[in-house]
């Protein structure tokens, strides 16, 4: 899996419209960034993210949410109970 060095602009738009809190807790991370202990860590594991997500109730409890979304173009689910193999992911 690899992420982008910075979610996408419409995603991090998205995510911060309409917050209870202040957006500058919504914080865009690549791979290279270093993420504090007790921050939320959000996981988008395509490198399109379509859907409106509403992280309100995230915010409102007041610790930073790190965005990281990751560079691959999704045919199929990133998780697949699926086929055979192993897969491998590390955050």
């Amino acid at each position: 899996m690899s992420f982008r060095t910075s979610p996408e602009t419409s995603l991090m738009n998205n995510l911060r419209a309409n917050l209870p809190c202040n957006n500058t807790n919504v914080i865009a991370a690549g791979s290279n960034d270093s993420i504090p202990a007790n921050a939320v860590i959000l996981v988008f594991t395509s490198d399109k993210v379509l859907a409106n997500y509403n992280i309100s109730g995230l915010c409102a409890k007041g610790f930073p949410i790190y965005v990281l979304q990751n560079s691959c173009n999704r045919t199929a689910g990133a998780f697949s109970n699926i086929g055979s193999g192993t897969s491998n992911c590390s955050v």
